[in-house]
Parts: C-alpha cells; sequence; structure tokens
C-alpha cells in the first residue's frame, strides 16, 4: 500500500470500494509520517502527557516511541465496514481484537485530512488501551489527533472532550465488544456553522421574497407600494436579527441552541415562530417553523394598470401576509457543513391576501362601480 516499513494491514470486509480507496491509503500514509515525526520531536513527551494522562507505563511509552522512530509502527488491523456496523460512528477501535474499523459510508465522502483525522482519533485510543490499565477519561483519541495535528482548541472544546463518553456496545458475530468511537462532535466549529449557514440562507430567502413582490405586475397593478408598510416583508430579517444576537462563542447543545434561537425570537416580540432541533447520528437537524400572518391598512386608489378603460377604484383596503413554513436545515458533524433540507414539498410558503374593508367606490368611465367585501379577497402564493 505504501512504501513505508508502516505495518499497515487493510480489510475491506463486506464492502465495495471505488475511488475511495485512493483517499484512505493516502490518509494512511501521511498517518505514518505525523506518527514517526510526533516520535521525535521534541513534543513527544508533553503531547502523550496531555492526551493519556501521567499513569501511563512507561516501558510501554518508550516502546511504542522507539519503533515510530524505525517506521516499525504496529499499527492494528483497519477494517471498513458498513457503519451499521459500528454505531453509526465515523471510525471506531476495540481494544480486545487491536482493530480499527472505519465507516464505508465516512470514507466515500470524506477528504484524506479527514480520514487521517478519523485514523489518529483511533489510533490515539489503541496507544492508550496498551499503556494504561484503565481508560483515561473523556475522549483521548480525539484530543491526541488534535493536538498531534496541531488544531486550535478552544477552552470550551477541552472541557467538552474531557467529560465526553466516547464508547458504545456493538455485536461482531454474535458477540458483544465495547469500542472508543470517533463520531461525528458538536462543536464551536458546527455551532457557528449552524449559525452563520442559516443566517446567510434567511438573507437569501428575504432577497427571493422582496423580488417575487416587485416583479409581480398584478399585485402592483392592484395596490402599488403599499405593501412595503407590511411587516411581512421584514419578518425574515427580524429573524436574521435574533440569530445574530445569539453569542456563536459560547458553546452549548444543539437543543440548547433552539431554546436560545427562542428566547431572541420572543425577545424581538416575533410570535408563530420556533425553532425545533434532533440530532441524527453525525447529523445536528433543526426545523424553522414560521407560521404567522402580518397584516396592514391602506387607502387604494387604483386604476389596475388600465387608465384606457377609464376604471378607478378607491377605499380602504387590507393586505395580509401569510407565512406557513418549515424550513429544515442542519450541521454535518463530521466536516462542520451547513445543509438545506429540501425534500418537503412547498416547504417554504408566503401568500398575500389582499381584501377591502368595507365598501370600495369607482367608475368605469361614466359609470359608477361599487365592490363590496364578500369575505373572499384576492390571494396571490409568491414564494
Amino acid at each position: 500500500m505504501n512504501n513505508s516499513n508502516e505495518k499497515f494491514l487493510v480489510g475491506f470486509g463486506d464492502v465495495t470500494l471505488g475511488s475511495d480507496v485512493v483517499n484512505t491509503e493516502a490518509a494512511l500514509l501521511s498517518v505514518g509520517e505525523q506518527l514517526r515525526a510526533l516520535a521525535v520531536s521534541q513534543e513527544f513527551d508533553s503531547i502523550i502527557t496531555s492526551s493519556f494522562g501521567h499513569s501511563a507505563q512507561t516501558s510501554q511509552v518508550k516502546s511504542i516511541q522507539e519503533a515510530r522512530q524505525k517506521n516499525n509502527g504496529d499499527t492494528p488491523l483497519i477494517k471498513i465496514v458498513p457503519a451499521a456496523q459500528i454505531a453509526g460512528a465515523r471510525g471506531a477501535y476495540v481494544g480486545t481484537l487491536d482493530q480499527i474499523f472505519l465507516s464505508k459510508e465516512f470514507i466515500d465522502i470524506a477528504s484524506r485530512e479527514e480520514i487521517a483525522d478519523v485514523l489518529l482519533e483511533e489510533i490515539g485510543h489503541a496507544v492508550d488501551y496498551k499503556i494504561n490499565a484503565i481508560d483515561t477519561t473523556g475522549d483521548e483519541g480525539e484530543l491526541f489527533a488534535a493536538l498531534l495535528r496541531g488544531k486550535p482548541l478552544e477552552q470550551a472544546d477541552l472541557d467538552r472532550i474531557k467529560l465526553e463518553d466516547d464508547t458504545a456496545l456493538i455485536n461482531i458475530n454474535g458477540q458483544s465488544f465495547t469500542i472508543e468511537q470517533s463520531a461525528g462532535v458538536w462543536d464551536l466549529g458546527a455551532q457557528r456553522a449552524t449559525l452563520n449557514g442559516l443566517d446567510n440562507s434567511l438573507a437569501k430567502l428575504q432577497e427571493t421574497l422582496i423580488n417575487s413582490i416587485a416583479n409581480n405586475n398584478l399585485l402592483s397593478g392592484l395596490i402599488g407600494d403599499n405593501l412595503n408598510n407590511n411587516g411581512g416583508l421584514s419578518v425574515l430579517d427580524k429573524i436574521r436579527q435574533a440569530i445574530q444576537s445569539v453569542n456563536p462563542n459560547t458553546l452549548v447543545t444543539p437543543a440548547q441552541l433552539a431554546t436560545a434561537l427562542n428566547n431572541a425570537l420572543t425577545a424581538r416580540g416575533l410570535s408563530g415562530i420556533s425553532f425545533t432541533s434532533t440530532t441524527i447520528n453525525t447529523e445536528a437537524r433543526y426545523s424553522l417553523n414560521i407560521n404567522t400572518t402580518l397584516s396592514n391598512g391602506f387607502n387604494l386608489d387604483t386604476d389596475l394598470k388600465l387608465p384606457k378603460l377609464g376604471f378607478n377604484l378607491n377605499g380602504g383596503a387590507t393586505a395580509d401576509v401569510v407565512f406557513n413554513s418549515k424550513f429544515d436545515f442542519g450541521t454535518n458533524l463530521n466536516n462542520d457543513a451547513f445543509f438545506l433540507d429540501t425534500s418537503a414539498v412547498d416547504e417554504f410558503k408566503v401568500n398575500v391576501n389582499i381584501y377591502n374593508q368595507n365598501t370600495l367606490n369607482g367608475r368605469i368611465g361614466f359609470l359608477p362601480v361599487t365592490a363590496s367585501n364578500s369575505g373572499g379577497g384576492k390571494h396571490l402564493q409568491l414564494i
């Protein structure tokens, strides 16, 4: 697989590999180079101690370091399996088998760097298993990979890693095994990606809404620019203001983030609008529910852009901007990638209803016209 003496043995299990094997091989080579660089580095002791504590067996640590310096590190067998076999994780380590498992679904879409990150985390779990009698508290594999790669960690990240339980039970051929896993994690990066992605998406929706109104000839012919004073045209901007008020640098859980967003909406007097959240495997998913009607009254004075007919109508009218929408979105915890879920039909709908308040009076040529409110109104779907 590579030209070094690194003992990378890969089994492919019940999966069919495509181009993803190229990234996996490149990741394995990169990991071998990084481990050797660590072994000859002056930071070796500090990284090992920070990751695995002070109770590690000194002789075992020394043996691992010397082997890595000679490119003779004995890496566990690496097997590529369906994610369902390892509880949906990206990667997992089984100490009693001394095997690393990689998710086929993960390597299908992951970059070389992302695969290398997971491998380093699982090798960290393997090192901890071999040098410590008791599993180090927290996710020592994630910490080891981050320190080795020089990834900046904020205090919130360190606190989460120290408290995280990265173990799970899986079944292999009828036997139960405990794994230490690399699952997608909700961290500051994921939180910021969620807030920024949502804000940017709503900005585009706001632009679409305004353009839909400006380009609707029937609507402009009927009421001119009287819809400009309707609060419905600015509701998305107000939701964005609520999003922007949430501190992106204080880590909370996905559910707590939904609560913070709802509190921000309430503080701005936005009713009928709410966020809900759920976490499914390696995705933090959200729904923005907008079920509200905003109205404004105005004096109607229009010729419906038919001046040659001598048509004119005037009187009091009301416009309702009606939102009946569910906006689904989320963040992939493997790579902090924001996404929109557009699988629902008409997931985002905005309607405008126009109706006269009492009686409208006008003329067609010399003939007087009277229009009364029958309760029907004029209904236009904008988005």
